[in-house]
């Protein structure tokens, strides 16, 4: 079991204009794995730098980020940017396997690691091919597994809107992969999200953020207790719906969130 906890996080940046901004302040929450946790919420809330500073690439002002007792830096941390890139000159079979040929992995084995753990999955992609052919929710996909594949799998994946800019089938394709990781995977993965109906398929918890400067504590998790697997058909069932009510009722300030 992993166990992510993040203890009064504050983070200013730089503004488009040179004043200092405040994205984080006082952000502490602790949550254990496997499970899916959801940041949710709209464009310059700050989720991509929260999840920047959970996968250890962005230092705090003040504040610490913990995995089972550790830094992140001294864990082995999956991380997905929103751009999802890929090597454009390798193919894809060796962009899947960069992570294990930069640990000293021969060839054949990495070869065989990536084609078994696609196919645990029921991922296909075009192995063979060079990535810069892939369409956008192919990388996506190349993404999740790089992060995902190794000698040991990693303790956190940390996914940057994993569903932006794809398809409606190719976004219930990247559901359906996320479902089969939590359920076959001991990992927690924290993602970010726009929409409540893309968090509320896959994550264990949801995470509303409304405004800058982020404040978040423990009360403010929301549970998404629907049962697992989370078919597209789930939309219509009265608890799914009371579950959009309640984030809806948040951002309409029809509730009281705690302070």
């Amino acid at each position: 079991m992993t166990h992510l906890r993040a203890e009064n996080l504050n983070k200013a940046l730089a503004g488009s204009d040179g004043e200092t901004v405040e994205v984080l302040r006082s952000v502490s929450f602790s949550v254990e794995g496997p499970a899916v946790i959801g940041l949710l919420g709209p464009n310059g809330v700050g989720k991509s730098v929260t999840l920047r500073i959970l996968a250890g690439l962005l230092p705090l002002d003040s504040g610490e980020v913990r995995v089972n007792g550790r830094r992140p830096a001294d864990c082995r941390i999956g991380y997905v940017p929103a751009s999802s890139p890929v090597f454009g000159w390798r193919r894809v079979i060796d962009d899947i396997g960069i992570g294990m040929e930069q640990l000293g992995v021969a060839r054949a084995e990495r070869h065989a690691c990536v084609i078994e753990f696609l196919k645990q999955f029921s991922i296909e992609l075009p192995l063979q091919r060079r990535t810069h052919s892939l369409s956008t929710g192919q990388r996506q996909i190349v993404g999740l597994a790089r992060a995902l594949i190794g000698p040991t799998p990693p303790d956190i994946v940390v996914l940057d809107e994993p569903w932006s800019a794809l398809s409606p089938t190719v976004r219930e394709e990247l559901l359906r992969t996320l479902e089969s990781v939590r359920q076959r995977m001991n990992v927690l993965v924290v993602l970010a999200a726009h929409s409540v109906q893309d968090a509320a398929r896959v994550c264990d918890w949801i995470i509303p953020l409304r405004s800058r400067p982020l404040k978040i504590d423990q009360n403010d998790l929301i549970r998404v207790d629907l049962p697992h697997p989370r078919p597209a058909a789930m939309r219509d069932l009265p608890e799914f719906r009371e579950l959009l009510g309640r984030v809806d009722a948040i951002y309409r300030d029809r509730v009281n969130l705690p302070t």
